[in-house]
Order: C-alpha cells, then structure tokens, then sequence
C-alpha cells in the first residue's frame, strides 16, 4: 500500500505540472487598442505548480524555496495580467514600457523555475526507467527559449504584432500540447512501474529512489 500511495503521489504531481505548463503556454487572447486580456489565466498555473511541489519534494533540491518562488511568480503574474487590462492611455506611476521592462525581468526569473521544475521531471523519468526522460532534456531549453522570445517581442515591439509574434505564439502552443503528452505519458509509467520492479521492497526509502531529502545540500 505504501508503495502505491507513493506512485500516486508522484503521479499526482506530474499530473499537476503538466496541467500547469499548458496554461502557461497556451494563450487566447481579447485584444483591443488599448488592452487585451489573456482568457486563459496564466495564474492558474502558478496555483498548479505551486501545489505540485508538495508530491514532488523528493525530487526537488529545495522544495521550500521553490514554493516560495511559485508564489512570488504567482503575484507577478496576477499584476501583469491586471495591468493589461489598464488601458495604455491610462495616468499610470510609470511609464508602460517600463513596466513591460520590469515584466520582462520577471520572465526570466519564470524560467528558472521552469528549469528547476522540468529538472525534476527529467530525475523522476530516471527514477521509473521512463522512455519520456530525453524527450524533456530536449524539451526544456526549447520551452525556454520560447519563453524569453514572447516577452522579449513585447518588450521591443509594444505595439506591433508581427510574424513573428504569431510565430512565437503558436510554436508556444504547440510546445505546451507536446509537453502535457509527454508529461502524461511519464505519468502513466509511473502508475504501471512493473510489480516485479517494487514487490521485493518494504518501504519507500527501499526503492533506491532519487531523494533530495537524503543529500547533505
């Protein structure tokens, strides 16, 4: 019993990541001239994450820290998403591309997690001898890069929507549906780990498992 409540708490938390990176990359926008509003609240998967880390700690070097930034990250968010709803001709304390400066830098902060939370996808692939673990080494810079490109075409071009707006937009959303496969097939090995694989163990901590908590960090 022990060893399924601890598969399906992993399970659970690959679950709610994967749930949570589509939110993030999947964008539908209302547009206007002055303000465009994202239906798909990016926030929603900051609340994701952030209860992910709690069936993922064995895999996180610092789960506390990484619970903290989720909702730091989370009230960034809820900010940016208000202040594109503020008309642009609107008296504002600062000037709006500062303020998209400043969400920029937060961009990048946003990848760090995402670095950090992918990183423990790729040890619980390892961990269930799943097939999915290259699939996320690969996965994780192009999400990334794709990333730091969205926010840095809203920080140069404010008010144009290019091509490569599009572009970006939609490689995003792609990435995002390859992602939540991925990550749904990596959920799915670790529910059906062989029985042979864990019947001989009598505890947990008999696995032999990747466990953070185990390290002296």
């Amino acid at each position: 019993m022990e060893q399924y409540n601890y598969r399906y708490n992993i399970a659970k938390g690959v679950r709610l990541v994967a749930f949570a990176f589509l939110f993030i990359f999947l964008d539908f926008n209302i547009v206007s001239d002055t303000f465009y509003i994202d239906i798909i609240p990016d926030a929603v998967g900051w609340v994701l994450f952030f209860m992910s880390i709690r069936y993922l700690e064995g895999y996180i070097k610092n789960p506390t820290g990484l619970r903290v930034l989720a909702f730091v990250l989370l009230i960034a968010d809820i900010n940016e998403w208000m202040f594109n709803m503020i008309s642009y001709d609107s008296d504002l304390p600062l000037n709006p591309n500062d303020i998209r400066f400043i969400f920029f830098l937060f961009a990048l902060v946003y990848n760090v997690f995402y670095y950090k939370i992918l990183g423990a996808m790729i040890r619980v692939a390892e961990d269930f001898h799943s097939m999915r673990e290259q699939s996320i080494r690969i996965l994780r810079p192009v999400m990334i890069v794709i990333h730091i490109a969205a926010y840095l075409h809203v920080l140069i071009w404010p008010d144009e929507e290019s091509s490569l707006f599009y572009i970006v937009i939609i490689a995003g959303c792609i990435v995002a549906l390859i992602n939540l496969f991925i990550l749904f097939g990596l959920k799915k090995d670790v529910e059906n780990v062989p029985k042979a694989f864990y019947d001989d163990f009598e505890t947990v901590e008999d696995y032999g498992f990747h466990s953070f908590k185990e390290e002296d960090t």
